[in-house]
């Protein structure tokens, strides 16, 4: 066994072990499946857009009881679609511990469903009723975030303006291993942020009221109108919200070259006008995103 053979090994039964450990409480639970309660909500997008940041304020909401883990990944592995749906509700609250006047409800965040039409297809399949919150921003912001996320993780070595410029110049792919057509890799940082294209699957298998989009710019800007419209959405009671939406797990950014900015922006020019369209037309009474006004004037 050569010794980088014997790395990787070691590093394999790690992650093994780790995921394990992870596991180790819901497993402890999954007795009790049958008595505990399906997710009202799922968050099923974007990466560094604030679905991290949503599902804490939701989480401290009094009549929302989160998941044991904010990311389950059950509907995007193939692996978990082997497993009794019994392990999922595994990791959401007795049914009895929502029970209430006022009711309360429980949900999950996995921002990587909204890529992947496996995900879409199984939840439609598993929980047809369920009510979906996607999370966006700024393209162009979420691939600089995204790329200093990776930076600062270890998995990405080469320069931003590189990083990107070649992310633009690499049409997106599927990871077919992974389920889902527009299910995308972690290093494509452009693709990513094709909202339209990663959206379509989901508006196509749920009705328009089950889908609620808001954009982390609309979070920032005006946190008590947005959250009140997210608990509306949910069938929960407003609260009062007056202090600023703070991004978790945010990562830290350099000034960028203006000239990548623009590069960026012409890219996701198009892209953002089939996602004004696509917003307008299942959600004409939702404001779009302040990010997509001015330039989709005429879509």
């Amino acid at each position: 066994m050569t010794l980088s053979y014997r790395r990787r090994w070691v590093a394999g039964i790690r992650r093994r072990i780790r995921r394990l450990v992870r596991r180790l409480p819901t497993l402890m639970r999954w007795w009790s499946a049958p008595w505990r309660a399906e997710p009202t909500y799922i968050i099923i997008g974007v990466h560094k857009c604030g679905t991290s940041s949503l599902q804490v304020e939701l989480g401290g909401h009094p009549q929302v009881v989160p998941a044991l883990v904010k990311e389950v990944h059950y509907f995007t592995s193939r692996r978990f679609s082997r497993i009794p749906h019994s392990f999922y509700r595994a990791h959401f609250p007795l049914r009895r511990d929502l029970a209430g006047t006022p009711a309360r409800i429980t949900g999950e965040a996995t921002p990587g469903y909204v890529y992947s039409r496996f995900a879409a297809e199984r939840i439609r399949s598993r929980l047809p009723d369920v009510r979906l919150l996607v999370v966006i921003r700024d393209p162009t912001q979420r691939a600089i975030s995204h790329f200093h996320h990776e930076l600062r993780l270890g998995r990405e070595r080469r320069p931003l303006g590189e990083t990107l410029r070649s992310s633009m110049a690499t049409p997106p792919t599927a990871a077919p291993h992974r389920g889902g057509d527009t299910w995308l890799d972690r290093k494509q940082y452009a693709g990513r942020g094709l909202y339209a294209r990663a959206l379509a699957p989901w508006f196509e298998l749920f009705r328009g009221d089950q889908l609620f989009v808001v954009a982390l710019e609309q979070l920032v800007a005006d946190p008590s109108a947005t959250m009140t419209a997210v608990c509306d959405f949910l069938d929960i009671e407003p609260q009062s919200y007056d202090r600023p939406f703070v991004q978790k797990n945010a990562s830290p950014r350099d000034d960028v070259d203006p000239d990548l900015i623009a590069e960026l922006d012409e890219y996701y020019l198009e892209p953002n006008r089939e996602l004004a369209r696509l917003l307008r037309q299942h959600q004409p009474n939702r404001p779009l995103p302040p990010w997509l006004e001015g330039d989709v004037d005429d879509v």
